[in-house]
């Protein structure tokens, strides 16, 4: 039983981070198609755009480096610790960066 709650927690770790990929995949086609044809994006929506489909390697590296920590070092790896934490920041961060990315061309600046 021990040994099986790094592995929830991997997969869950897992399942989040491709949540949130598949959530900013599925953002930047609905906020590109909500803008006007011919408007110029930002360097950084322009960024989330071109590379939001790259982001999936993110669930992928850390199945894969998860399951090495957990096939080497057993339970109670740091390295696995590590991973599990990294993939929920970097989850959060991703949509959030994704959504401010995409707000950012309806900012209008005033004199």
């Amino acid at each position: 039983m021990r040994k099986k709650v790094p592995l929830v927690r991997l997969l869950t770790a897992t399942a989040v981070a491709l949540i949130a990929c598949a959530f900013v995949s599925q953002y930047s086609k609905v906020a590109k198609i909500t803008r006007e044809p011919d408007a110029s994006l930002p360097f950084y929506t322009g960024l989330v755009w071109r590379h939001s489909s790259h982001a999936y390697a993110l669930p992928v590296l850390v199945l894969l480096f998860g399951v090495f920590f957990l096939r080497r070092s057993g339970a109670e790896s740091v390295g696995l610790e590590c991973t599990i934490s990294v993939a929920w920041i970097a989850a959060l961060l991703w949509i959030l960066f994704a959504l401010w990315a995409w707000e950012l061309p309806l900012i209008q600046l005033h004199n």
